[in-house]
This record gives C-alpha cells, structure tokens and sequence, in this order.
C-alpha cells in the first residue's frame, strides 16, 4: 500500500503499473494476489531504485496514494529533482513506520554507487525509516507533489530516510500518474 501508479507512456499502450523500490524482491503481492514484475531499474553507480509491477484483477490504479492517515492522497505533480533543496518539507508513507514528514538534508547521498538520492531527516530526529518501507511514496501534501520513492536509511543517522527522486523515472518510458 501507498505505492505511486505509473503509465506507460509508448503510444497506444497506456498501460497502469504499480511501482515498489528495484533493491526490493521481484515479488509483489496484495492481499494474497500476486502482481507480476514488469520491469525494473536498479544497478550499481546508478540513481535509480525502482520495478513495476502489473495490477491484473484489481481496479484501475489511479493517481491517489495511501498516507497512512486517510483513505487516499492525490497526486497532481510531479516534483523535478532539479527544483529540490536543501530545508525543503516532505513527508513520506513506509509500511513500518507510517506517515513521518522532514527536511531534505541533502540531494546528493550516495546510495547504490551513485550521487543524487536525497536525504531527509525527521521532525525532532523522529525515524523515517525502517526495513519494509521501501518503496513507499515521498510526497508534498500542502501541493499534492509526488517527490520520490523510499530506498534506504541513511549510513550518517540510521533515524534518516533516503529516497531515490521520483523524476528519475520520467527518463524512462515511464511517467507517474498526476490524472484519474
């Protein structure tokens, strides 16, 4: 739950897929249903931390997340890499430890070999990060901003989290869902 929808932006497929962290297992499953791997982007000396998945058998994914405190959060944009700094507020949903919101620390942690995940660390030093929220969602919730996608803790404080900036994937044939 809370994972961001993608669509496939190649003409004439507009395909929906959920998406989950690459570091993740290829194995995704909601309420028992398996949802099929469709493809990921995770390797050394890269910025990129992410797989999707289909959803056969479920409604239509849509462009609402799940924050852990109502029912569904709706994305309308998305949050360029680019435009992120240093004391920006985000907040983020993780499986584990729920809906925790902080400040962006850095935007050049480097994670998998590479430079340019983004570190945030939590209000009063709250965790923002723990096994089992990877994958979950990075968001502004004042601008309905989706930000990024929760990869890690940071090695500097265990209590940061570290997300891979959700405008990577737009490098892709991929595109995150910002309409119904």
């Amino acid at each position: 739950s809370g994972r961001l929808g993608l669509y496939d932006k190649t003409v004439g497929t507009g395909t929906r897929y959920l998406t989950t962290a690459g570091h993740c297992p290829n194995t995704l499953s909601y309420t028992g249903v398996n949802l099929p791997i469709k493809g990921e982007n995770y390797q050394a000396n890269t910025n990129n931390d992410f797989q999707w998945h289909t959803t056969a058998g479920f409604d239509r994914l849509t462009n609402q997340i799940y924050d852990g405190l109502s029912t569904n959060y709706t994305i309308s944009y998305v949050y360029p890499y680019s435009s992120m700094a240093t004391g920006d507020f985000v907040c983020k949903y993780g499986a584990i430890t729920g809906y925790t919101c902080g400040t962006v620390t850095s935007k050049n942690y480097n994670f998998i070999g590479a430079s340019g995940f983004v570190v945030v660390r939590g209000v009063n030093g709250e965790n923002m990060s723990d096994p089992g929220d990877s994958g979950g969602p990075w968001y502004n919730d004042e601008y309905a901003e989706a930000w990024g996608s929760h990869s890690d803790s940071s090695r500097d404080n265990g209590n940061d989290g570290v997300f891979m900036p959700i405008s990577n994937i737009s490098a892709s044939n991929l595109a995150v869902l910002t309409t119904p």
